[in-house]
């Protein structure tokens, strides 16, 4: 990454506990005019400069390729580590999770998984106040989360489960959305127990 007024290199840095990333100028020293950008504002850059770009349509389905083989080897690197990943939309309220959420929890296709409450009910119910109190302390103070609990899934069998998240605001300050991951480790609790 290159300063836009100067042309050296620059480097990231966290800003506000690690809430927002900032691009420095090397050569900032009183030399550069812009020493500091935003993440913010460098992604609007960069999406001005990709709209002013034409591609062929066998370029864009080589994009597209590439970006589905991609996505392909996450979920598959998700399914052999048991680890999905999750999203709570703060402005609408909604979850979404990876298929690999959907495989630990043992959803079934005609289940509404949209709301928090679905993923809290499978959550044993010695446990699930626990996590839930937790979580939404997190929220409210944009905590990190971080969790183990069990699982009761619909066939009556209890899984262990570890999860982790972090708050995402935007550059007001606002609450945007939680994400987070949730792994299986009910063989390396059973593990332990043995």
């Amino acid at each position: 990454l290159r300063c836009g007024h100067c042309g050296l290199s620059c480097v990231g840095e966290f800003k506000k506990g690690g809430k927002y990333t900032y691009y420095r100028c090397t050569r900032h020293r009183g030399k550069c005019p812009e020493p500091y950008a935003s993440e913010r504002e460098i992604d609007e850059q960069f999406a001005r400069v990709l709209g002013r770009l034409n591609f062929d349509d066998e370029v864009k389905e080589l994009m597209v390729a590439a970006l589905r083989q991609s996505e392909a080897d996450l979920h598959e690197a998700q399914r052999l580590s048991r680890t999905g990943s999750w999203k709570l939309d703060l402005s609408s309220g909604t979850v979404r999770v990876s298929p690999e959420v959907f495989r630990i929890f043992a959803v079934q296709p005609d289940e509404d998984t949209s709301s928090p409450d679905f993923w809290f009910d499978r959550i044993h119910h010695e446990d699930r106040h626990r996590v839930r109190e937790h979580f939404e302390r997190c929220l409210a103070q944009r905590l990190e989360y971080e969790a183990d609990y069990r699982l009761v899934l619909p066939d009556g069998s209890v899984r262990f489960q570890h999860a982790v998240g972090h708050p995402v605001v935007d550059e007001s300050g606002a609450l945007r959305e939680f994400l987070g991951t949730a792994m299986d480790v009910t063989e390396q609790v059973q593990a332990r127990v043995a």
